[in-house]
C-alpha cells in the first residue's frame, strides 16, 4: 500500500514543484512523519495503523523526491553524484541501524515501546531537518545579498 502512494506525488512532481519549492516540500514531508508515526503509536487497533500508513503520501514519497531535486538546486554541478550518493548512504545507514535497533527492541519489550521510540526518534529527526532547512534558507539569503 505504502509503495502504491509513493508513486502518486512521484508522478505529479514536476508540476507540483512548479508551485511549491522543495525546501517547502521537504519540510512538509518533515511533518507528515512525525504525524504518521505518532498515529501509528496511537493506533487502536490494526485498522488504525493500516490508515497512518496513507501518510506515506506526504511523508517518505515527498521526501524521496524532494530531496533530490533540492540536491541538483543545492549543490554544484561537479559535486551532485557525490552528494546524491551521500544523502542515499546515509539514508541506507539509517534503515540498517533502524532495523538492528528496531529487533533489538522487538527482542527486549513490545511493538508499543518501539512505536513510541520511533516516535521520540521521529520528532528529532523532523526537528533536525526543520532546523537544518531553516539554516539553509537563511545562509541562501545572506549569500544573495
Amino acid at each position: 500500500m505504502a509503495a502504491a502512494l509513493e508513486l502518486i506525488p512521484m508522478m505529479f512532481y514536476s508540476q507540483i514543484s512548479k508551485k511549491i519549492s522543495s525546501l517547502q516540500l521537504l519540510s512538509i514531508s518533515a511533518i507528515f512523519f512525525s504525524v504518521k508515526m505518532l498515529t501509528m503509536a496511537l493506533a487502536p487497533n490494526a485498522g488504525w495503523l493500516v490508515a497512518s500508513n496513507a501518510m506515506q503520501i506526504c511523508a517518505y514519497a515527498l521526501y524521496a523526491i524532494s530531496s533530490i531535486y533540492f540536491t541538483n538546486q543545492a549543490v554544484r554541478p561537479h559535486n551532485r553524484v557525490m552528494a546524491q550518493e551521500l544523502q542515499v548512504g546515509a539514508g541506507e545507514a539509517g534503515f540498517m541501524i533502524g532495523s538492528l535497533t528496531g529487533g533489538i527492541v522487538l527482542d527486549h519489550s513490545s511493538i508499543r515501546v518501539l512505536l513510541w521510540i520511533g516516535v521520540v526518534v521521529t520528532i528529532a529527526g523532523s526537528a533536525v531537518m526543520l532546523s537544518a532547512i531553516s539554516l539553509f534558507r537563511k545562509n541562501r539569503a545572506a549569500m544573495s545579498n
